[in-house]
């Protein structure tokens, strides 16, 4: 009868309304947590290798000058690197530095091989991001950079680190570059624009 055919249409809204409601929570919980999900997936590779790898790219001459015409030109830049990874391998090593003549005394005191994932969660967090094509830019003391040298947070205060490729897919590794203080909005985005055309030089091999 129509009572019967109309509480059969409710049931079946009210079905729908949950499935819509438990679908959207569920991508809701996934967004939030997706750093600690994408983090728990790498766990099986996460080794203690700290043996050389071969990098995925190359740093050519234009690439150089590209990279020092970033510390010499751009606003409060004190240190540039160019890090490679090898996911597989779990590594990751710095294959070019350059600095102002008062950090280079500290910098070349960094590992240049050590494991892309380590008990750093803070640092584990940023690689995951950078993974998603994120470009990561923080307070250095949020990622405990103290740990890798004593005091290098004081000297480079404000960081950024660029995924190259600057998008989702393929990832090779990073632009890692410190200021000597943090940017204003308007200068992080200027920025932005400049270290994402690198990127995107470096890892098409030009």
């Amino acid at each position: 009868n129509i009572r019967s055919v109309a509480k059969a249409l409710s049931l079946e809204r009210i079905l729908k309304i949950c499935l819509i409601l438990f679908i959207g929570g569920f991508l809701y919980a996934f967004h939030e947590r997706r750093v600690q999900i994408l983090h728990a997936l790498m766990q099986p590779i996460i080794i203690k290798n700290t043996k050389p790898i071969s990098s995925t790219f190359d740093i050519t001459k234009q690439h150089v000058f590209l990279l020092q015409q970033l510390l010499r030109n751009s606003i409060a830049v004190n240190s540039v690197a160019v890090i490679s990874v090898n996911i597989r391998e779990n590594s990751k090593q710095i294959i070019y530095t350059d600095t102002t003549k008062n950090l280079q005394k500290i910098i070349s005191m960094l590992s240049l091989t050590s494991p892309l994932f380590s008990d750093n969660s803070a640092m584990n967090n940023r690689t995951v991001y950078l993974m998603g094509g994120d470009i990561i830019c923080m307070d250095s003391s949020k990622l405990d950079i103290g740990s890798l040298v004593p005091d290098l947070e004081k000297v480079i205060p404000y960081s950024c680190a660029i995924p190259i490729p600057p998008t989702y897919g393929n990832f090779s590794g990073w632009i890692f570059v410190g200021f000597d203080r943090k940017l204003t909005e308007w200068e992080l985005q200027q920025f932005k624009i400049e270290v994402t055309k690198i990127s995107s030089i470096i890892k098409r091999g030009a």
